[in-house]
């Protein structure tokens, strides 16, 4: 059976933000494409940004884990992101894939021992077409 972790990159207080305004948090979207695409699949999320976040499983139950978007910004080191950082770095020793487009990115570099600033020339966006 194929079982899949989406990590959750906002805070309670951004997570409530995302559903007022969406209806669900970028979680549990990433969550429905998965199911979408794997319907075979479990698909469960967690919270590793919340202070008292708990695993739905171990990590080496995992097949993939998937890191969904955040408000966060990791070089502001808020509680929040620190506690992701070790949970990423704790994913590269266990061996498990992992996909993180953004604030996924940003953990990965941190976990990994690089550094992310803030951009003096503003948000860089990529777009691909064709």
């Amino acid at each position: 059976m194929l079982r899949l972790l989406v990590l959750e990159g906002n805070s309670l207080a951004g997570r409530r933000r995302w559903a007022e305004v969406a209806g669900h948090t970028p979680s549990e979207s990433y969550a429905d494409v998965l199911r979408a695409l794997a319907p075979e699949a479990v698909v469960d999320i967690a919270t590793p940004a919340d202070a008292d976040a708990q695993l739905p499983q171990p990590i080496d139950a995992y097949q993939g884990i998937v890191i969904a978007g955040s408000a966060l910004n990791i070089y502001q080191r808020e509680p929040e992101a620190l506690r992701q950082i070790e949970l990423v770095r704790t994913i590269f020793a266990q061996g498990v894939p992992m996909f993180g487009s953004c604030w996924g990115l940003q953990l990965a570099t941190v976990a990994a021992g690089g550094e992310v600033s803030l951009n003096p020339a503003g948000r860089e966006v990529g777009f691909a077409r064709k």
